[in-house]
């Protein structure tokens, strides 16, 4: 059996569609570049440090985040880690909110 067939059976999930799993993590993806840009202009002299240090923080917690939410899912269910997985966005809004540190001149 080939990953394709196996990708076949498990295409059809109940309540979804990996296809569109798929769809969304191409899109939440696609600011990978354009934020790792953006580090790299913050720090002129050191842009292979960033970019390694991006890649590597990046990486790494999605390695971590997947072991956590598989533990999850393994304790509770699958549909609870995608209900706890919904609401991880608020973070990011919540930024909006900081206080802005720059000091007016």
């Amino acid at each position: 059996m080939n990953i394709f067939a196996s990708y076949r059976r498990i295409a059809h999930i109940k309540n979804g569609n990996l296809i569109y799993i798929d769809v969304l993590v191409f899109i939440i993806s696609s600011a990978f570049s354009a934020i790792l840009v953006y580090a790299t202009y913050l720090v002129p002299g050191r842009v292979g440090t960033i970019a390694g240090l991006f890649f590597g923080v990046a990486f790494g917690m999605g390695g971590i985040g997947s072991a956590i939410l598989g533990w999850l899912a393994d304790q509770t269910s699958i549909t609870y880690v995608f209900q706890v997985c919904a609401f991880l966005p608020l973070i990011g809004a919540v930024t909006g909110f900081l206080p802005n540190i720059k000091q007016d001149r």
